[in-house]
């Protein structure tokens, strides 16, 4: 089956846009998830919750825009990307958030001062697991750029033990435990 994964390429001034792969020469890559790592989404996953007790109806819920704006930044992950990021870092979102929320997504980085080279994010019909979904993009990122180092910052569980496992180049680290 072929799953649609969403590219973006935001510059500063610039209007966001659709891009295709193109090799590039980095000396860093930083890999940041979003939900659960540079913000905290309880407050979102109560009020759907508390809205929605079908799985399904949640699920759609949650990964709407609608609620949003209830997600709340995670001030030590990000004073630690912050602390990572020079000139010769590309800064790559990779999350399980879908297409819908891009708008929002975009908002929520500008308001943290992360701007972002790329995003990733699932298709509508993609219901792969996270773990999944990573796995495919991380390949395809490994591929595209040939960095110096390559870190990624996740909650996961599932994410950090399968990524540490399948590319041991990149430096895993638990945005729990920052």
């Amino acid at each position: 089956m072929e799953y649609s994964s969403i590219i973006l390429r935001e510059r500063k001034g610039e209007k966001l846009k659709y891009t295709q792969f193109e090799k590039k020469n980095m000396m860093r890559l930083l890999v940041l998830d979003l939900d659960g790592t540079l913000f905290d989404t309880t407050t979102r996953w109560q009020k759907c919750q508390e809205l929605y007790q079908n799985k399904r109806d949640f699920w759609g819920c949650f990964q709407s825009p609608r609620y949003m704006d209830l997600d709340t930044p995670k001030e030590n992950v990000i004073n630690f990307v912050k602390s990572v990021i020079d000139n010769d870092t590309i800064i790559i979102i990779v999350s399980g958030r879908s297409e819908k929320q891009l708008d929002k997504t975009s908002e929520q980085l500008k308001g943290i001062g992360i701007t972002p080279h790329e995003i990733y994010v699932r298709g509508e019909k993609d219901f792969r697991k996270d773990y999944q979904f990573k796995n495919y993009i991380i390949s395809q990122l490994m591929s595209k750029y040939k960095a110096d180092e390559v870190i990624m910052i996740d909650d996961s569980d599932d994410v950090i033990n399968h990524i540490s496992s399948q590319f041991q180049n990149i430096r895993v680290i638990d945005a729990k435990k920052l």
